[in-house]
């Protein structure tokens, strides 16, 4: 904005005796604030010209701070700029307007207020018309009219889109709901929307109830036709302990009952020692020992070598390359060599600190002799329960118990790009 620019370069160099003598006492916090913000907007490598690799910025000291690694984009900081630059902006124009007859002093101040408003002009965005949640869908008067106090799930449900969707028809009926949007998901959220895939198997609709769930509101003309016909054959099955309360060509809806709550796993056979156990990895190669070794504060990372970068105060590669390098070299994978064949039963993972995306795309596999690598069947479930994605959400302790024993040597596991943290790694076999 070369208006605001303008103005604010007055307000630098303005002697004092030409500026209000609030400001003139005060230019200097504003001139700190502007610069520091700008600064910070910078994030926490500073890419230096021409290629030349970055610097660590003063933005990589506030991520030390609680609550800072939540921000995703330092850039945002900018405004806290522009918030200092408007004061500066505003003392320069005072200094300018010094010199002015007092009767030009509104004509000039209107002019510099429409050059700011016609830089800050933008075109109208597009926009989707969205109807209101009622014309939508029946089902959302009907909701509007119980009680509320009826957690509810809304399906198919996916990441983001549909979520979103359901989050705006809300507003319709106010009931809670499992559905949302949210910049930061929660370690719970990827692994229900991947479970749900499932619905309305005995284990997802136990796993729901356990989480206070008690309405399933299912959108049958956007499930693709396999679960479409099993949702709908569910009104006809006298044997089933799901209800269905309301119903339309459009949208059934089922109460879940009393479905018991999941029990934890059985870990069959014994844990096995790690006296033996070698570990290597594709990414963070420094670290893989870190997920064997017993301690609660160490792991495993696959972002290791990245976030070691960010640390260092000059790396010779700009750190845009270098995460456009890491994720051509996906998959992350980790190794493991038990020391002897064994037959392996279940694996147990702590995943803390992990992308809640982890757990849901978490690929885990085996191998004899460390060349021939067979997936392992079955997915990660919590422990001890879905409940402890809530409540033990900074341990996302997950386990794979397997049917039949499966004869291994090598236990590998990939993760595509997401940031995976490995706290412990432990092994059952018969």
């Amino acid at each position: 904005m070369a208006s605001l620019g303008a103005l604010v370069l007055a307000g630098l160099v303005a002697p004092r005796r030409h500026v209000p003598e609030p400001f003139g006492s005060e230019r200097g916090l504003f001139v700190a604030v502007t610069a520091a913000a700008l600064l910070l907007a910078l994030g926490p490598a500073i890419p230096l010209p021409a290629g030349l690799g970055a610097l660590r910025g003063p933005y990589a000291l506030l991520l030390a701070i609680p609550g800072y690694d939540a921000l995703r984009v330092p850039a945002r900081m900018v405004h806290v700029g522009l918030l200092g630059a408007a004061v500066l902006a505003a003392g320069g124009f005072a200094a300018l307007a010094r010199r002015l007859p007092p009767r030009t002093r509104g004509a000039v101040a209107a002019v510099v207020a429409a050059c700011v408003l016609l830089e800050s002009w933008r075109p109208p965005g597009a926009t989707i018309p969205v109807a209101p949640p009622r014309e939508t869908d029946r089902v959302y008067t009907w909701l509007a009219q119980q009680r509320h106090d009826l957690p509810l799930v809304e399906l198919p449900i996916d990441y983001f889109v549909s979520s979103s969707i359901y989050q705006y028809r809300t507003t319709a009926h106010w009931q809670r709901t499992l559905n949302g949007n949210m910049g930061i998901l929660p370690p719970l959220y990827p692994f229900m929307v991947h479970q749900l895939a499932r619905f309305p198997d005995a284990d997802v609709v136990a796993t729901l109830r356990a989480l206070g769930i008690t309405l399933a509101v299912v959108h049958l003309r956007a499930l693709p036709p396999g679960a479409r016909e099993r949702v709908t054959a569910l009104q006809h099955d006298p044997a089933t302990p799901l209800g269905v309360p309301f119903a339309s060509d459009d949208t059934i809806v089922l109460t879940l009952g009393e479905a018991p709550l999941p029990v934890g796993p059985d870990f069959r056979g014994r844990k096995l020692d790690r006296a033996r156990w070698q570990a290597r990895a594709s990414h963070g190669a420094a670290l893989a020992a870190r997920a064997i070794d017993a301690s609660q504060r160490t792991s495993w990372r696959n972002w290791g070598d990245l976030e070691a970068a960010l640390h260092a105060w000059y790396d010779p590669v700009p750190f845009l390359d270098r995460w456009q390098q890491f994720l051509a070299s996906q998959p992350s994978r980790f190794e493991l060599d038990l020391g002897a064949p064994d037959r392996m039963t279940a694996v147990v993972l702590r995943l803390g600190g992990s992308d809640p995306m982890v757990a849901p795309s978490l690929r885990l596999e085996s191998s004899l002799d460390g060349a021939t690598w067979t997936p392992l069947p079955g997915d990660l479930i919590p422990l001890p329960d879905v409940r402890a994605l809530v409540e033990q959400a900074a341990d996302a302790r997950f386990a794979l118990v397997l049917g039949t024993a499966v004869p291994a040597q090598f236990l590998r596991l990939s993760v595509d790009g997401f940031d995976c943290r490995l706290g412990d790694l432990q092994v059952y076999a018969e």
